[in-house]
């Protein structure tokens, strides 16, 4: 039996668009994240580039800007997504992936989207993970994955 992947968003555990351990997903918590069909709508030649795919996966993940994941204050300066930050009001310390559908992630922001683009094309998962250098495996996690973000965020 196959199994969705669990995943962390906004501290709470979701497997298969569930909340873990309840029966409905709880809609006020909004998984932050981006719909494979969201990737393949954009792309073209331009989001090759790491910078540009990057900055697009960013503002899917923060629409209005980063803030901390623990108290919401705004985060003013620019953050990329594996810079540590320590909330000046908290304290905690984030990066911009903390408390998105890619926090934990061992993939960059640049892989999840060409994964991305590349699954709603409906390429091989042994092709993908031939071209990304990945097992198939974890492509096939990744591809659930994002249908387990479309569930939680329909």
């Amino acid at each position: 039996v196959i199994r969705p992947p669990l995943f962390l968003c906004d501290s709470k555990f979701f497997r298969g668009g569930k909340l873990e351990g309840s029966g409905n997903i709880e809609r006020s918590r909004v998984c932050r994240g981006f719909r494979a069909s969201d990737a393949l709508a954009v792309f073209d030649a331009g989001l090759l580039d790491v910078s540009r795919c990057r900055a697009w996966v960013l503002k899917r993940l923060h629409p209005d800007g980063v803030c901390c994941p623990n108290c919401g204050t705004a985060i003013a300066e620019h953050l990329s997504p594996l810079d540590r930050r320590r909330c000046k009001s908290c304290g905690k310390w984030f990066t911009a992936l903390t408390g998105t559908f890619l926090h934990g992630a061992q993939l960059e922001p640049e892989q999840v989207f060409l994964l991305a683009v590349l699954s709603e094309l409906k390429v091989d998962k042994k092709e993908i993970a031939r071209i990304l250098g990945l097992h198939p495996d974890s492509v096939r996690l990744w591809q659930a994955k994002f249908k387990a973000f479309e569930a939680i965020n329909a």
